[in-house]
């Protein structure tokens, strides 16, 4: 069940002439909406001022220009066709389909791109020459190494120190039990 609305309060609308409410010296009560019929002048009292006193809230003709001007326009949400907007059918006409192909040929930028990059027959045939970058090697494929090897000293090898530099001479002994004569090559020799 729905409860009544108790109104506290009425509004009432008075009409009549600007010069009929100008020569009125009386108080507009409190909420009373008066319409000047020749002006258009809205007013509303508020218990404390004359007609003359207050000041116009609007002017009732604006509103009918109002609707006026808004009978020419458009709703806030509505549609147009495609041909209705100027200029949009000619625009849509130069522009791409959103699914569509190209040929390399039809892209000169990306072909002068590709030009700069060599192909794959040239990188393939190049690598093709080339050994994994871990791979074994024997003695004989080092150019020199095996002579450079037979030069040097093998590990228990001993000189008697004559046969050394005399910088080498004046070295401190090895080890123990190495004779102050006898030294034995240490690699990174001379």
């Amino acid at each position: 069940m729905t409860m009544p609305v108790i109104i506290n309060s009425i509004t009432q609308f008075v009409g009549g002439t600007d010069d009929e409410w100008l020569s009125l010296d009386s108080i507009l009560p409190d909420k009373m909406v008066v319409i000047a019929l020749d002006t258009g002048y809205v007013k509303r009292g508020d218990g404390t001022k004359t007609y003359a006193q207050l000041s116009v809230l609007f002017n009732i003709n604006d509103i009918v220009d109002i609707g006026e001007q808004l009978q020419g326009k458009a709703d806030l949400v509505h549609e147009h066709e495609i041909t209705a907007i100027i200029g949009l059918v000619d625009a849509l006409n130069g522009k791409a389909a959103s699914v569509h192909s190209h040929t390399l040929a039809q892209l000169p930028e990306v072909q002068g791109a590709l030009s700069l990059k060599a192909d794959t027959t040239y990188v393939d045939s190049g690598l093709a020459g080339k050994a994994s970058s871990a791979h074994p090697h024997t003695i004989a494929n080092v150019t020199g190494l095996q002579a450079s090897l037979d030069s040097k000293l093998t590990s228990s090898s001993s000189i008697q120190l004559s046969q050394l530099p005399v910088a080498v001479q004046s070295a401190t002994p090895v080890g123990p039990g190495v004779t102050p004569r006898m030294y034995s090559y240490i690699s990174g020799g001379m």
